[in-house]
């Protein structure tokens, strides 16, 4: 699962209510991968899919790099967000443990050693509450749109529809952002790019 922000190829969840991290800029796209598209009668075709990025992700797409496999989810430091079919979003916070022997470190040994955390690292993306923000994990079901980071909490609910799942970063604020199929492809991706560049430079008043 560590393929959830590696080389981008991401597939979940972004933005803890706790915190005042401002809102990242700028916008952009930046190239994932291809996509075999089979049409009938017709030879099969590559597509570019791309992703778009709010601020500059790679300090922490690094570090996230650099973490131990065995300490996945906590690797990811960050918070994700998921539409879940009814307009309303999924939650999924993890936060890297300070591990240097202070304090923190025997909290985080505490709250692995709780059965519900225990029984909730089995299946970590189950649709249920858990945990309080800022907590090692934290997770919240039925997040209405108003409540999502911004710039996407002023987006009109058309403007979301492209987004397969988000991801904040806890210590500076950026996002990776995956768009759903078709969204992704080439022409698409990059419609989806300019409206909402058009979008946040109009909430700024620029």
């Amino acid at each position: 699962m560590k393929a959830i922000s590696c080389a981008v190829a991401v597939a979940l969840l972004a933005a803890p209510a706790f915190s005042a991290a401002p809102e990242p800029s700028p916008l952009a796209i930046q190239r994932l991968g291809t996509r075999v598209v089979h049409k009938p009668g017709q030879e099969s075709t590559s597509v570019e899919l791309f992703m778009l990025t709010l601020g500059d992700t790679s300090k922490e797409d690094r570090k996230f790099g650099e973490r131990p496999d065995k300490m996945f989810p906590f690797t990811m430091d960050s918070t994700h967000y998921a539409p879940d079919g009814t307009g309303a979003w999924r939650l999924y916070q993890f936060r890297w443990p300070d591990l240097s022997g202070g304090p923190e470190s025997e909290s985080f040994l505490a709250f692995m050693r709780r059965p519900e955390v225990k029984r909730l690292l089995e299946d970590i993306y189950t649709y249920e509450d858990f945990g309080v923000p800022g907590d090692f994990i934290y997770k919240r079901m039925g997040v209405p749109e108003s409540e999502l980071p911004a710039p996407f909490n002023r987006f009109p609910p058309a403007e979301l529809a492209p987004i397969k799942s988000f991801y904040r970063y806890n210590a500076d604020g950026t996002m990776n952002i995956l768009l759903a199929e078709p969204y992704d492809e080439d022409v698409r991706a990059h419609e989806v790019f300019a409206n909402w560049k058009l979008l946040i430079e109009n909430s700024r008043g620029g």
